[in-house]
């Protein structure tokens, strides 16, 4: 058999095989429709091709037997098998045999160069598509001869190609039966040509999750990004919507209505939205995230977005719209003010600026609130998942201390929740305070006295930090840098560490990695000022 190096650049059929060896050649009695050798055309009748018996098949390789025609369809000669079989064994090399008509298996599992072989299938679906699948045996009958196979001590292997749509219970149930040890996975190669029923992305992942939790190894081709990864179209959409402004115009909502008798029902209706103006930050990537399986198709519809009317709220929080304006009480009934779903809802504005037929799924409607800080708390388990950062924000709802509100703006700004309340207050707030904070709004251990002081002194920092060549907020709040103007500031004045600020270059930031470094560069600053 000739040794034939798989071509890299033109697509093989598996990665982890060297090379590729066909002595019995022809036409395939299958003809399957999307077989890859169709195009090439003119093949003639089935053969033995013994000139491809006499060549050496050197050692240590993992050779394809048989890529260009199925060597074990019905039609091809025992005999042909047999010395084909003998050749392969004469060698030291590793062998993959694969047959949709993997029942002949049998015929010859005996011969001892399976051995050190494996052997495949193809399974493409669970379903049945005999448009495109040609003179096959059923994949039911593939899946039980290959688990007869693998009973007998022999590796086998499963390929989904091409992968058409499927049931996903069903196909792993198949794959399950034929005791595979590796799934190899790919796409329609000639789609153009071929339109085949296709799975989705989604469909795809999901596979891949459960054969993976199934500790069976997925090796996945190249072509198959054509399917998992995003269109270039769809990314284009995307960009496009990522780039609309977030409006709060009315939106179709599916809004769950409870009935007399308990039932629920979903009532469309077109509302607008609205946010608590110091609710947590909204991340532009969980939106896009939101935005992506949206315009995927793939949004888990059983999430609920739980929101309460605007008129109950506006009396007790500073509600905006989305572009940040206050909601007016002659307009509150327009308004639903989102509890829990902010990025999701933010993401149905984009889609909606350019897709005015999509719907808002299982939209609930809370009643009456009277704490909305701890409501907050305990439909989001704030005090076991929540970050620092969205503590802050949450006890920044209800709360009018004026130190809590500037922590919460330093945060927005990007400032590290630590670092906010250190430049804010001057110490450190224990979690045990903080808890206290978030969950009865106790904010007696800050200090009254100098307050206004230290929040002047927060501002300032912050105002003549960012006006430094090249800074960036993430490098002026790092901690050494907020503990060092802190401590310098405490031990002089508010005035001498701002003087010292100011003659400071980005480069003196970026130098210094400990609170006391940055106190010597200030020290050094201020000398230099006077």
């Amino acid at each position: 058999m000739k040794l034939k190096k798989v071509n890299q650049e033109k697509g093989n059929m598996y990665k982890f095989i060297t090379h590729t060896g066909n002595a019995i050649k022809g036409i395939c009695e299958h003809d399957c429709k999307y077989c890859y050798m169709k195009p090439k055309g003119n093949l003639k009748d089935v053969r033995l091709d013994e000139t491809e018996l006499k060549t050496e098949l050197e050692y240590g390789n993992f050779i394809f037997v048989g890529s260009g025609t199925d060597m074990f369809a019905s039609n091809i000669p025992s005999e042909w098998i047999i010395e084909v079989l003998n050749h392969c064994n004469d060698s030291d090399n590793k062998f993959l045999f694969q047959s949709k008509n993997p029942r002949r298996f049998l015929e010859f599992i005996e011969h001892p160069v399976f051995k050190k072989s494996v052997i495949c299938t193809t399974i493409e679906s669970n379903r049945i598509y005999s448009e495109f699948m040609g003179a096959t045996p059923s994949v039911e009958e593939r899946a039980k001869a290959m688990g007869e196979i693998a009973d007998k001590g022999i590796e086998t292997y499963v390929t989904i190609e091409p992968i058409m749509d499927f049931d996903l219970d069903e196909l792993v149930e198949l794959i399950k039966t034929c005791k595979a040890t590796q799934v190899n996975i790919g796409a329609n190669s000639h789609y153009k040509l071929n339109q085949l029923s296709e799975p989705t992305r989604d469909q795809i992942l999901k596979l891949i999750e459960k054969l993976s939790n199934l500790k069976i190894v997925v090796d996945k081709k190249a072509n198959l990004k054509r399917l998992t990864e995003m269109a270039k179209i769809m990314k284009k959409e995307l960009a496009e919507m990522k780039e609309q402004p977030v409006t709060s115009i009315s939106m179709k909502v599916q809004i769950m209505k409870e009935l007399e008798n308990g039932s629920i029902v979903p009532n469309e209706e077109f509302r607008k939205f609205a946010l608590i103006k110091e609710n947590r930050p909204i991340l532009d990537k969980n939106v896009y995230y939101f935005l992506q399986t949206i315009k995927e198709q793939r949004y888990n519809r059983k999430l609920p977005i739980l929101t309460i009317e605007a008129s109950e709220l506006i009396e007790k929080c500073n509600i905006t719209d989305f572009e940040g304006n206050p909601i007016l009480d002659q307009d509150t009934s327009e308004y639903l003010v989102v509890l829990d779903g902010q990025h999701r809802i933010k993401a149905f504005s984009l889609a909606n600026a350019t897709n005015k037929d999509i719907i808002i799924p299982n939209v609930h409607i809370e009643d009456k609130i009277e704490n909305v800080s701890e409501y907050l708390v305990n439909i989001n388990t704030a005090g076991h998942d929540w970050s620092l950062a969205d503590k802050y924000c949450v006890s920044a709802i209800t709360s009018n201390n004026k130190t809590i509100q500037k922590i919460h703006e330093l945060i927005k700004y990007g400032f590290n929740p630590s670092a906010a309340a250190m430049i804010c207050t001057g110490a450190k707030i224990s979690p045990a305070k903080l808890d206290k904070l978030l969950k009865e709004g106790d904010t007696s251990f800050l200090s009254d006295e100098k307050e206004d002081e230290l929040l002047q002194r927060a501002d300032q920092y912050f105002i003549e930090g960012m006006s430094i060549d090249k800074m960036d907020v993430k490098i002026l709040s790092r901690r050494y840098h907020v503990n060092g103007f802190t401590s310098f500031a405490a031990s002089r004045t508010v005035e001498d560490a701002i003087k010292a600020l100011r003659k400071l270059k980005i480069d003196d930031f970026k130098s210094v990695k400990q609170d006391n470094e940055f106190v010597e560069k200030l020290r050094d600053a201020l000398a230099l000022a006077s």
